[in-house]
């Protein structure tokens, strides 16, 4: 059976993918999901979760109003979820020890200067190797409060992170904390073309 969730629930959706193979679903849940009030993004929320969960594919709904941050083609694995809980369970026994991944990340009430702490720790640990592919998702109320005066904008921390990878980085997907939260199976093999977007 399908474990499905987002946010903190990243973390058993990583682990379960990884000890058992098992299907994970990161996107819609019970009571932040399907128990969410009535909207039109609602709607396009359950029919990406349906979506993935019969057909095992990925909705290109994700990448509606998305903006490409580095152009190219990645081919992978999709594997992510919440930032906070990838940091936490990489280079445990209990983060998929797969090459070529496609990494969907998002983050909620994070500053910037935390973002950038996560995403540089990840990339001297060596994860970035293992990277084929970036897709960010809704970074909802990522304001900067303690180092309002000198922190880069968003964009330019994911930038400067990945510097000198050659794989291609989308922003402002369709998944997340915010209204629009499409869903994602983990292990599905995708491919990307930032100029068919």
């Amino acid at each position: 059976k399908p474990m499905c969730g987002f946010s903190d629930i990243t973390h058993l959706l990583l682990a379960i993918y990884s000890k058992t193979g098992n299907c994970s679903i990161h996107g819609m849940d019970i009571i932040n999901g399907f128990g969410h009030p009535s909207s039109l993004t609602k709607k396009q929320n359950v029919t990406s979760f349906f979506t993935v969960l019969n057909n095992s594919v990925l909705n290109t709904a994700i990448f509606k109003g998305a903006q490409v941050l580095k152009h190219g083609k990645a081919s992978g694995i999709v594997i992510g979820g919440w930032l906070n809980a990838i940091h936490d369970l990489y280079l445990t026994k209990y983060f998929p020890s797969i090459d070529n991944i496609i990494l969907f990340w998002e983050a909620i009430d994070e500053e910037p200067n935390k973002i950038a702490m996560m995403l540089y720790s990840l990339r001297v640990s060596g994860f970035f190797e293992r990277v084929t592919g970036m897709v960010v998702g809704t970074l909802t109320n990522c304001v900067e409060k303690e180092y309002f005066d000198c922190i880069p904008k968003l964009e330019t921390i994911i930038q400067e992170s990945c510097e000198g990878y050659n794989f291609p980085i989308i922003v402002n997907a369709a998944f997340g904390h915010g209204d629009k939260n499409c869903s994602f199976r983990y292990g599905e093999k995708i491919e990307i073309n930032t100029e068919e977007l």
